[in-house]
């Protein structure tokens, strides 16, 4: 099990009446995978992860303001693998998702704009340090992208993320 948390910048945009609609700003991050070892060093694991943005600043036709109060989520979750390079206990991890993001109001919770479910993919390089037997604490940065179409409208959402993040594994 892979528990992680931290923070880096993702972006999104929708080609919609021949402009470009970007929503972009500071970001969350986290993840949890579980899985287990098929070979010596090669993980195959199920994970969930996500990214959003609090306050995120919207561009569109010249035109750009900080949406107050709003809040951006990217969650997805599907199947991943990844190789741990010995003796360092660095790894290479990627992940096939299946993903959707959403935007609601902070102070209502009320979910005023989402996607359908699409594809992306996201990609870690770590390094961890064993503190006890079967206990790893690390860092890691993380690259992630995906593509959905906005629910309801004929249109695309692109959405790419970056973070820097802390991570605890279990083995």
């Amino acid at each position: 099990m892979r528990l992680q948390f931290g923070g880096g910048y993702l972006t999104t945009s929708e080609s919609t009446g021949g402009s470009t609609l970007k929503v972009s700003g500071g970001a969350g991050s986290f993840g949890m995978a579980v899985g287990g070892a098929v070979i010596e060093n090669l993980i195959i694991y199920g994970e969930f992860t996500g990214m959003f943005v609090s306050d995120p600043s919207v561009s569109y036709r010249g035109n750009s303001a900080t949406a107050s109060g709003t809040t951006m989520t990217l969650s997805a979750f599907g199947p991943g693998v990844a190789y741990y390079i010995e003796p360092f206990n660095m790894y290479l991890s990627g992940t096939m998702l299946f993903a959707k993001l959403s935007m609601s109001n902070s102070d209502s919770n009320d979910n005023f704009a989402s996607s359908d479910l699409g594809f992306g993919a996201h990609f870690n390089v770590g390094k961890e340090w064993w503190v006890s037997t079967n206990w790893g604490l690390g860092a890691a940065f993380q690259f992630q992208f995906a593509s959905m179409k906005d629910k309801g409208v004929d249109d695309r959402i692109t959405a790419l993320g970056f973070a820097a993040l802390f991570s605890a594994t279990y083995n």
